[in-house]
């Protein structure tokens, strides 16, 4: 082997060397650009995670707020209505006892002789 031919076949694998050395370097450059968009991805889910938490709770708060308003409302209007059934049915008990009173002070009527 001379020497022109042994420095062209090095000269050649340099070269090819070269080739593959650029073409790593691109894609260490594209898988650079890949990792920052992915990161930048990752932060914005990160931060439409959190809004839609927040949303989440705050929903959830007002919901319940709305359920214990109206718990309290419809429980307020319940013991009410109770409240006027027990009146009503003490004064309907004090009627009664009334009446069978003045019908104890009459005595017998004529249909029991």
């Amino acid at each position: 082997m001379t020497d022109p031919d042994f420095l062209e076949r090095i000269d050649g694998h340099m070269s090819r060397g070269n080739e593959m050395m650029n073409s790593v370097r691109e894609e260490l450059r594209l898988s650079r650009e890949e990792s920052l968009r992915s990161r930048e991805s990752h932060d914005e889910l990160r931060i439409y995670m959190r809004e839609q938490s927040l949303r989440n709770e705050r929903f959830t708060q007002d919901l319940m707020n709305g359920f214990r308003a109206f718990l309290s409302e419809h429980s307020a209007a319940a013991r009410a209505v109770a409240d006027e059934l027990r009146d009503l049915r003490a004064e309907s008990r004090a009627r009664r006892e009334a009446l069978l009173r003045m019908l104890d002070r009459l005595g017998p009527g004529p249909a029991s002789a």
